[in-house]
């Protein structure tokens, strides 16, 4: 319960810490980190816990650990030999770091706990959006006119705006998914709750958003007998239904609202525009990867690195081109065969496994994964936790999740 309380209610405690303050911009800049560390303080304390009880079945293999170790290796002397702020690096490379491994102690409390806590962190997850969801919208009007909050990059409780975009959509995978297994007036209140938070998705401007949910939807319909076409048309219903009320929300600043985003991209037709310009962003990191291919440049160092006009890009927005970047060849390929790894490990569980609560945190993970093509899914606390939760009940042991 401990665990789904702080995974679910990380955004909203961060919120109401948020609210609670008086320097709204620093608090918008340090508590949702803090928020996201209760759930890794917490998932690291409950595998000391539960490890009392007996040893788990667990689910990495050698060849993991083998990725692993070289990716250490190769990052440590990238960090040594080519880093131009080994500090930064440091610092900004370990929060994120102990985020995604969380998933490691997460699969050991897996193996041991009652199977019902997968369900339970997914539920939490989508009460504790819809709750978020409900204070941000309560205050918005006090925010627009609060000088000391910028709308554009810190809506209460995150640190970027398009990092709830992607929470949001994650919230709407997953609750997709537990449609699988509900009947009745409880699925059809799911349905409108997703069909608020697929509005707010479209609200916070995240362009990929509503393609990479279609695309983890339409790719979970093909792999799996209990996701039909008629759940796949109720995940198109349900991007549909969001669309339309996106349009009755407030927007406080051009920068939220799928559509002005749209507009903006398209006032001029090229394609480097299209693209929010990203096209010239990968071309200029993948100029950075030539120079130093093996060991990379460090991590967080595309801030002195990159050349105007593209200075306020302080990542690729791009995770393989930014794993390279950062880490070379060596490391950063080990990593992305470490991730795909998994990722193979997680559709061959769900295959054997089928379950609502499987196919919803698949759902959710696929869609973060799609998300890291062209936005910061790997550069932003928020998500690293939801990827590390979402990636361990995928690939968890079939006896450790409740069956459909």
């Amino acid at each position: 319960m401990a665990l789904a309380l702080s995974f679910g209610g990380a955004p909203l405690i961060a919120a109401i810490w948020f609210y609670a303050g008086t320097d709204w911009s620093e608090l918008a800049s340090r508590l949702p980190r803090r928020a996201t560390w209760i759930f890794v303080g917490t998932v690291f304390f409950a595998a000391v816990v539960v490890a009392r009880r007996g040893v788990p079945r667990f689910s990495l293999d050698r060849t993991t650990g083998i990725l692993g170790l070289i990716f250490i290796a190769a990052a440590l002397v990238g960090l040594m030999r080519n880093t131009i702020d080994p500090q930064i690096a440091l610092y900004s490379f370990l929060p994120k770091a102990l985020h995604l491994a969380a998933g490691i102690p997460l699969l050991f409390v897996l193996g041991v706990e009652d199977r019902r806590l997968p369900r339970m962190l997914i539920v939490g997850f989508l009460v504790g959006l819809g709750m978020h969801a409900v204070l941000t919208l309560g205050f918005i009007d006090a925010l627009a006119q609060h000088e000391g909050h910028n709308l554009v990059f810190s809506p209460p409780g995150m640190f970027h705006i398009r990092a709830w975009g992607m929470l949001l959509t994650c919230g709407v995978a997953c609750g997709l998914g537990l449609c699988l297994d509900m009947s009745g007036s409880s699925r059809w209140l799911l349905i409108v709750m997703l069909a608020c938070l697929s509005a707010l998705m479209f609200c916070t401007g995240t362009r990929a958003a509503p393609i990479a949910l279609l695309a983890s939807a339409a790719f979970s319909a093909m792999l799996f007998r209990q996701a039909d076409l008629r759940w796949f048309m109720l995940a198109c219903g349900v991007i549909v239904a969001g669309a339309a009320l996106s349009l009755t929300l407030p927007v406080p600043h051009p920068s939220w609202g799928l559509f002005n985003s749209v507009a903006e991209s398209t006032s001029a037709a090229t394609l480097d525009t299209l693209s929010a310009g990203r096209l010239k962003l990968w071309q200029q990191t993948v100029e950075l990867i030539s120079q130093k291919p093996l060991l990379g440049h460090g991590y967080h160092q595309f801030s002195y690195l990159r050349a105007p006009p593209y200075e306020t890009f302080t990542h690729p927005h791009n995770a393989p081109l930014n794993f390279l970047l950062s880490f070379g060849l060596i490391g950063g390929g080990a990593l992305i065969a470490l991730l795909l790894l998994l990722w193979k490990r997680a559709i061959r569980r769900t295959l054997d496994d089928p379950s609502a609560t499987r196919i919803a945190a698949f759902t959710a993970l696929n869609a973060l994964l799609a998300l890291s093509v062209v936005g910061g899914v790997f550069f932003r606390l928020e998500t690293l936790m939801a990827l590390a939760v979402f990636w361990s009940i995928a690939i968890a042991k079939a006896e450790t999740v409740d069956r459909l």
